[in-house]
């Protein structure tokens, strides 16, 4: 069984955080999501393939993918996991202290894949609050939902994580607020100088910040965040491309491929039919990846 969306892997619809663990029994194809997955290794051994390469993965190691990235496990050898599902708009708005801390910027922003690895004792601290919040579900309230995933993620606040080769950094109010207007709407024809407005700093200012915290422009980063929204509804739907480009503010299908490409190496065409396939095919073919929650 593969799952893609939110919705699916959150017990209730409304719910903005969530968590499951997972005995892996069987390879899990190559496969993207609509929110951040954090993945906690709690138990055995794996391989873990991306488009950052191939790694062994085992008790200990923590893997974050951000929504349009791909992943996949094989070569099991009793794999368990404890995932965190997190809706990308929190770390802007109700989870956005976790971008104090220059790990988690690299790891939760810089890159779609991200390894880490941490202590015993904080991976028996993350997972204790993870299956608390498995457990709960939508009995307790939202705040309590984020209280628990807070706990969980905050033990990440010290690790390293692979994420890039360049030191991050904490991030200033203007980048913060000019990560959440593009969150909110990405499809806007963004200018410079129009974001240097509403952050209420200059222009070269705004770049200059984008680029020692984050380690892109913020043209960059909006390309990025359109592309991992476009990603998701290649993967997860079948809207025609020429539509998922206007929707994520790449009106011109020749440019929206082009870059496109320059993002994930395949055009559109070829994600979406690599990455529907193996949804399309869950729970029926042979050899489909089974997990047990």
């Amino acid at each position: 069984m593969l799952e893609f969306g939110i919705e699916e892997v959150l017990a209730g619809g409304g719910q903005q955080v969530g968590s499951a663990t997972l005995d892996v029994t069987a390879d899990v194809p190559g496969h993207t999501h609509a929110f951040i997955e954090i993945a906690f290794v709690v138990g055995g051994r794996a391989r873990h393939s991306s488009s950052a390469g191939a790694r062994r993965v085992e008790r200990g190691d923590v893997v974050i993918v951000r929504p349009g990235s791909w992943h996949a496990y094989d070569r099991l050898d009793g794999l368990r996991v404890t995932n965190a599902y997190v809706r990308p708009a929190l770390l802007h708005r109700e989870l956005s202290w976790l971008l104090d801390y220059p790990p988690l910027v690299a790891g939760l922003l810089r890159a779609g894949v991200a390894f880490a690895a941490i202590g015993e004792q904080s991976l028996v601290r993350s997972v204790g609050w993870l299956d608390q919040l498995e457990r709960l579900g939508t009995a307790v309230t939202p705040a309590v939902q984020l209280g628990l995933a807070t706990c969980a993620l905050g033990e990440l606040a010290d690790a390293e994580f692979t994420a890039t080769s360049t030191p991050a950094a904490s991030l200033t109010p203007a980048v913060r607020g000019t990560m959440a207007v593009l969150e909110d709407r990405p499809e806007h024809p963004w200018t410079l100088t129009e974001l240097a407005a509403l952050a209420m700093v200059s222009a070269s200012s705004l770049q200059r910040q984008f680029r020692t915290q984050v380690g892109q422009s913020p043209m960059e980063w909006l390309r990025r965040l359109r592309g991992e929204r476009a990603a998701t509804l290649l993967a997860q739907t079948d809207v025609p491309v020429a539509e998922i480009g206007r929707r994520v503010g790449w009106e011109d299908p020749n440019y929206m491929s082009r870059r496109f490409r320059l993002l994930y190496g395949v055009r559109p065409s070829q994600y979406r039919e690599r990455f529907q396939a193996p949804r399309r095919d869950a729970g029926r073919a042979p050899g489909s990846p089974q997990v047990r929650r």
